[in-house]
């Protein structure tokens, strides 16, 4: 079976393909990489269970979402200055993508989603029940989750790592990969061990590490911040650099790719970095930048969200030997 993958799916270039924000470019108007619109775009709900137990975290190819629950905007902000996301989370866990970005704000000593100061609509705990309903219906999967601190704390008697603790790592301990059996390695378990797990990626009180695994173990490309149209040209290059690093390094470097980009003064929007569109819809003609085509072939598993149904459908694999 992995040999068919492998032949299937060409050449998985990463380890660790974050979908952030929307598609790869496309010369076409339309592409099936990218979709706009909400709802569930294909049926992968239990891809991971044909790979092999064996396989190892950095051996993996695995589709994620950026600001996974960013999806709403406020009073007078630009929805699509904010919005990374189209898909509901259970469409995106149904649909195939297996690492999450999650950004939160202690508000009253509980979690809430925000994108910068922008709230969500989202708390931590209904992210939880989301993923782990998700995992008890499909058992050979497991959830990479990068937990980050976002925007001020508001109303609160402890620190965000304290919350973390409290509310929801002690809570839901019997849903979080630990590594606590002995010869398990804690930075790069196999698949076997994360199965039916949320493996937490702490990406906060980096100077103590508790919990899941450190964000910081990652080998990650995030340059997130262009100047205008024209640095598209510039972002491809670093995102083919690290896909070209991927294939070749240290089987055992995990590596992180992030597609996504954006400028917080609102000269570049996150949908344009990863369709080219001229706007955000699905169909939407492409805008001539002049530097917008890299002399370098389309990366051939790179999805970006919102996936479309060849976005998501392409990612699971497994990486070659370097």
């Amino acid at each position: 079976m992995r040999s068919t993958l492998k032949s299937s799916l060409k050449v998985s270039l990463v380890s660790l393909i974050l979908i952030f924000s929307l598609t790869a470019v496309s010369r076409a108007h339309r592409h099936s990489s990218y979709f706009r619109e909400d709802g569930k775009q294909v049926d992968n709900p239990n891809w991971m269970s044909v790979l092999p137990d064996s396989v190892r975290l950095s051996e993996l190819s695995i589709p994620g979402t950026h600001e996974t629950l960013s999806r709403h905007s406020a009073p007078f902000v630009p929805l699509d200055l904010v919005k990374t996301q189209s898909m509901a989370l259970r469409f995106q866990l149904q649909s195939g993508i297996r690492a999450l970005d999650v950004r939160c704000a202690i508000v009253g000593n509980f979690f809430n989603i925000y994108h910068g100061n922008i709230y969500q609509r989202e708390n931590f705990g209904g992210v939880l029940d989301t993923v782990v309903a998700f995992l008890k219906a499909h058992p050979k999967e497991t959830i990479l989750m990068r937990v980050k601190e976002e925007h001020t704390p508001l109303n609160v008697t402890r620190s965000f790592a304290e919350t973390f603790r409290v509310e929801y790592w002690e809570k839901y301990i019997k849903h979080m990969w630990q590594p606590v059996e002995a010869g398990v390695d804690p930075a790069n378990p196999t698949l076997r061990e994360m199965q039916g797990k949320i493996v937490i990626l702490q990406d906060f009180d980096r100077d103590n590490q508790k919990y899941g695994m450190a964000y910081s173990s990652f080998d990650y490309q995030d340059h997130y911040n262009l100047e205008n149209d024209g640095e598209l040209y510039d972002k491809w290059l670093k995102v083919d650099r690290h896909l070209a690093a991927a294939n070749s390094g240290p089987r055992e470097t995990k590596y992180i790719n992030y597609l996504s980009a954006s400028n917080r003064a609102g000269r570049v929007f996150p949908y344009f970095v990863v369709s080219g569109h001229s706007d955000s819809r699905t169909s939407a003609p492409n805008k001539a930048t002049g530097r917008t085509s890299p002399g370098f072939p389309r990366p051939g598993h790179l999805a970006a969200e919102p996936p479309g149904p060849s976005g998501v459908a392409a990612s699971p694999a497994t990486r070659e030997p370097g």
